[in-house]
């Protein structure tokens, strides 16, 4: 009689401690996805406002709107990386923590395919390139930028036109400055995109210092 009653105690308790993990897989599910969306929005709202002030830039003729842009790339890029080393975090707890108990292996079967299979080179190249937008509105920004400058330098009517005179002028002391920020500028944010963009380097630094703290909890 007692037996059966701690039987029974023993599998409402695990009922009851399954649903609990099933229930935060699906919560930790619904964040990553959350976060999934605040990246296409960063990433939406970083193109439309870089064309919106490019577009002004090139019917005021004023070069340094374009400079504007870069003020709102950047943080919309931080952002977008915090949500990315988020999903990382998430997944990998999922992984190593939640998919055992759950018997959900969609991020365990996830990590076995692409460690197994490996992208086409068009795949590939649309993957990098999407990671990379920003990059490329900052890129686009700053080309925008010196040929605004390079059109207002340019003599109205001047029948012979000294290009040399015209790059002392477009590379002065200014010009080099803005030259060298933007230079360190597009640097930084590749290292960054490099550094975050590949989820699987991601996940697997991240599962290892999971493992870490499941072994010491236990331990």
């Amino acid at each position: 009689m007692f037996d059966n009653k701690l039987n029974e105690s023993a599998e409402i308790y695990e009922e009851t401690s399954n649903e609990h993990f099933y229930e935060e897989y699906k919560m930790l599910r619904e964040e990553i996805m959350h976060h999934k969306k605040r990246q296409n929005d960063y990433s939406t709202f970083a193109c439309t406002a870089v064309i919106t002030i490019i577009g002004t830039a090139v019917v005021a003729k004023i070069p340094e709107l374009c400079l504007l842009s870069l003020l709102i790339v950047l943080p919309c890029a931080l952002k977008s990386f915090e949500s990315r080393y988020s999903i990382s975090l998430l997944s990998t707890y999922m992984k190593s923590h939640l998919e055992p108990k759950v018997q959900i292996n969609w991020e365990t079967n996830l990590s076995d395919y692409r460690e197994k299979t490996s992208r086409l080179p068009k795949e590939k190249l649309v993957y990098v390139l999407s990671k990379f937008d920003f990059v490329l509105f900052s890129l686009v920004s700053c080309l925008v930028y010196w040929i605004l400058q390079y059109i207002n330098i340019l003599p109205q009517n001047a029948d012979v036109i000294n290009k040399y005179d015209i790059f002392v002028k477009l590379f002065d002391l200014s010009g080099h400055l803005v030259f060298f920020l933007q230079f360190i500028f597009i640097d930084l944010l590749c290292r960054l995109t490099t550094g975050f963009y590949d989820y699987a380097k991601l996940k697997d630094s991240k599962l290892r210092n999971w493992e870490k703290t499941f072994n010491i909890n236990k331990n």
